[in-house]
């Protein structure tokens, strides 16, 4: 199973992103603030630009297994070999103080937050375990993506921005957000 995060959005202390699985549109994730750190960097540099407990896990690609959480007491899925990072995790949460490192599921509807995050991790954490108990390697790979202003980017207008963000239906949800009822802000 491939997942793929695009980080889209860089807040002063979050970080907004969506999640793919297998190419395809699952949710919207929530971090600490990305400082620029990639699976490329040297351990020392990656130590020396991180700041504890506020920061997001270097871009690159990392295996992922489906494995108890003794802190959540719960099955989750874990990242490996995360560099300067230990404990990283996909999990339920709605603001930066649930995060700690790991990536938040949900939908974010609510500036700066997830929501709707328990069924997402938990969905996310059947397919993950179905592809595992297969023998089918897990992998996520982190992606920074730069949005450019509206000017430069081309777009038309704020449903061509929702549209490119969300790229298509998510089963999960009960409908799609249409362009035209969602507030500005909740792009964030």
């Amino acid at each position: 199973m491939k997942l793929t995060l695009q980080r889209r959005f860089r807040g002063e202390d979050y970080t907004i992103g969506s999640l793919y699985v297998n190419g395809e549109y699952f949710c919207d994730t929530l971090e600490d603030t990305d400082r620029g750190l990639s699976q490329s960097m040297s351990l020392d540099e990656i130590k020396r630009i991180k700041i504890l407990h506020e920061t997001a896990i270097p871009t690159g690609e990392y295996k992922v297994i489906v494995n108890l959480s003794p802190a959540k007491k719960r099955m989750l899925p874990r990242l490996l070999d995360v560099p300067g990072f230990s404990g990283i995790l996909i999990h339920r949460g709605n603001t930066k103080r649930d995060t700690s490192g790991c990536i938040l599921v949900g939908e974010n509807k609510v500036k700066g937050k997830v929501i709707n995050s328990i069924g997402y991790e938990k969905w996310l954490v059947e397919i993950l375990s179905e592809a595992q108990e297969e023998g089918e390697e897990n992998t996520l790979q982190i992606l920074n993506f730069e949005l450019l202003p509206l000017s430069e980017a081309g777009f038309s207008g704020l449903k061509d921005i929702q549209d490119f963000a969300m790229q298509g239906k998510n089963p999960v949800r009960d409908e799609i957000l249409v362009a035209d009822e969602m507030p500005v802000e909740n792009l964030k």
